[in-house]
């Protein structure tokens, strides 16, 4: 399972997440990525979504949900204000096997 989402107003602006990969975006249309939830205590992304009233605001739902038979839990929502420097978890903090 993998996120996906772009960034109204910056076309060239993207953020991937995956079971196992955390976060990363790209300024230049996917040229280059940079990791930016490697300080979290989970890799596995289910959804990634950017506010639309703020591009610096993205939520990111950790856990996923997986038809393989095992599943990559998550622990909670996480919110960054400042376009994925920095994160913190906001809501539950029972892992999850959704994608948030």
């Amino acid at each position: 399972m993998l996120a996906v989402t772009g960034v109204p107003g910056a076309p060239d602006t993207f953020y991937f997440g995956g079971a196992s990969s955390g976060v990363w975006k790209t300024t230049d249309s996917g040229a280059n990525w940079k990791p930016v939830f490697d300080k979290q205590s989970t890799a596995s992304i289910g959804s990634i979504a950017v506010a639309p009233s703020d591009p610096n605001t993205i939520y990111v739902g950790s856990g996923e949900a997986c038809l393989r038979g095992n599943i990559s839990y998550g622990d909670g929502v996480y919110k960054s204000t400042d376009a994925g420097k920095t994160g913190r978890t906001s809501g539950s903090k029972t892992p999850a096997t959704s994608g948030g």
